[in-house]
């Protein structure tokens, strides 16, 4: 067993350390006494050697979450966990000045959200009740659903190119906005004849698709949108008792929802929708129902689709809550119900989730506060940490609840000036671990303390990790110490990006150990990302 001292990874290491020094920025990131011997040095006293035994084969110390990743291990593909709800903020012809001053076009862009869901799309231009929904679009259901006059597509054309000039293909649910007030306008009753809705569906579906009825002259049709998932309705379930199943009510009368009707009704509309759009579209996939949680009616559902041969390529759920646990729970769940009923080989769709703490009174207060926070970083931690736990998961497809800038949902953009929170930079991070493209095998090893992690490998033999360390207990107060190793890769010349309390997407110094590995601080609620490029490759394991 040999010892050598530890060595300061990143060019950036003297002038973090001049700054410690001056009192003017802590040392989070650096090893306890590393940052005393940095001190001592630079005040003139006596040099304090720190010593670190060589890891191999050696005690690691108590506490220590140690991250052991193996490039050579492929484990799947790195999946798609930064979709999002919604798009960037409306922007109209800027030939005719009247494109917004202040937007979030370029932040969005830049995110590389790989698809966005379109639900609930308030807020991103006027008047919007022109826009998105079905009853929008086609808002008079006596007219001629074959009549191209019949439908007003101008806002949601605007909207649409608008995100696929991002560079993000779209979800289209097909049907209604939340209708929230004292007074109903019947966009969430069900339909007076489910065939016509479906058919209407169909020629929105070949609008887009295919550029039946376009008429948008500034935004010239071609064949730019390509929207692949279509989603039939939103959340039928809310507001449905176990009670029901037993002893039919109708419980929707006293607090209208997304579906003001009996499941039954909903479930003969749905297979209505489903086996004429999937006709229609052999190729397309056509899902949903974006049950809010309830997986009684789920069961019920299932089997209605089961018995009649409803077709289902994705199936589509949410949750809210303020722990990742939940999460992996209820994906498991979700996958043995598919599984149960025929479809388990439909994609699982998380297409809402977000941090919350409960949704009525102080609850559901402190819930929008916590995400509009300006110093968001709590929402940072748990964003990654979700990402990560549903990629090991079997969810295919996670879409973030919301990226309108103006819903206390969102905890992305800032309000006035629509710049990145704390909350953005998973989301930022994430899209460079599609683009390495393979997830690889990473072994936890150790107190876990709330950490989560990712690694991916790209063809040209870069690597990245994405870690997180999330708690919803505020007595977790002490920094966790986080060991990195690759095998057969120095992390000497890696880079570490930190998201927390004191950081923005900050690149951070680090300790590099003998053996190569890295060793990270990371305080409670935390997020980092760590780059190592393909040079790196094959460097000494042994640096002295």
């Amino acid at each position: 067993m040999t010892s050598d001292k530890s060595t300061l990874a990143t060019p950036l290491s003297a002038a973090f350390l001049a700054l410690a020094v001056a009192g003017t920025m802590p040392l989070r990131g650096f090893g306890a006494a590393q940052a005393a011997g940095a001190q001592a040095a630079a005040k003139g006293s006596a040099s304090q050697e720190v010593v670190v035994q060589n890891d191999s084969g050696s005690a690691v110390p108590p506490g220590t979450v140690v991250l052991s990743i193996d490039p050579s291990v492929p484990v799947g593909r790195v999946k798609p966990m930064d979709a999002v709800n919604n798009g960037p903020s409306f922007s109209l012809d800027p030939n005719r000045r009247r494109e917004q001053r202040i937007g979030r076009f370029a932040h969005y862009r830049d995110m590389h959200a790989p698809m966005a869901r379109i639900h609930d799309a308030r807020d991103v231009a006027s008047p919007h009740h022109h826009m998105c929904d079905i009853g929008c679009i086609f808002p008079n259901w006596d007219a001629d659903e074959n009549d191209p006059a019949s439908y007003d597509f101008a806002l949601t054309d605007w909207y649409f190119a608008s995100i696929r000039a991002a560079g993000t293909d779209i979800m289209m649910r097909l049907g209604n906005s939340a209708v929230q007030g004292p007074r109903q306008y019947d966009f969430t009753s069900p339909p007076k004849d489910f065939a016509k809705w479906a058919r209407i569906a169909e020629h929105i579906i070949r609008h887009y698709n295919e550029g039946w009825a376009w008429t948008t002259e500034e935004i010239p049709f071609t064949n730019q949108f390509n929207m692949t998932y279509w989603e039939i309705w939103n959340e039928a379930d809310l507001g449905c008792p176990a009670s029901y199943w037993t002893n039919p009510t109708e419980y929707w009368r006293n607090a209208p929802r997304f579906w003001n009707g009996s499941p039954e009704q909903f479930f003969e509309f749905y297979t209505v929708a489903a086996k004429h759009l999937k006709g229609r579209f052999p190729d397309l996939k056509i899902g949903g129902p974006s049950v809010a949680g309830n997986l009684l009616w789920v069961e019920h559902f299932l089997a209605h689709c089961r018995t009649n041969s409803v077709p289902i390529d994705f199936f589509s759920w949410h949750i809210y809550s303020d722990k990742v646990e939940p999460f992996e729970v209820k994906a498991a769940r979700v996958k043995k119900l598919l599984g149960k009923y025929g479809y388990g080989a439909a994609e699982s769709v998380l297409n809402e989730w977000n941090w919350n703490v409960g949704w009525y009174g102080e609850e559901f207060r402190a819930s929008a506060q916590g995400r509009a926070a300006p110093n968001n970083y709590k929402m940072a931690a748990f964003y990654a940490g979700v990402m990560s736990a549903m990629q090991n998961s079997s969810v295919d497809l996670l879409m973030y609840y919301d990226a309108r800038v103006t819903t206390h949902y969102n905890a992305l953009f800032d309000l006035p000036l629509q710049r990145p929170t704390k909350g953005y930079y998973p989301f930022y991070a994430w899209t460079k671990l599609r683009d390495l493209g393979t997830q690889v095998e990473l072994k936890t090893v150790g107190a876990k303390s709330g950490v989560r992690a990712t690694a991916a490998k790209g063809a040209d033999g870069s690597i990245a990790v994405f870690l997180s360390r999330y708690t919803a207990d505020a007595n977790v107060v002490k920094d966790a110490a986080v060991r990195i190793r690759v095998k057969g890769v120095s992390l000497a010349g890696a880079r570490c990006h930190m998201t927390d309390d004191l950081y923005m997407h900050t690149e951070i110094p680090f300790d590099v150990l003998p053996d190569g590995s890295m060793e990270l601080y990371m305080p409670p609620n935390a997020f980092a990302f760590v780059e190592i490029a393909e040079r790196m490759k094959g460097q000494s394991l042994l640096i002295q």
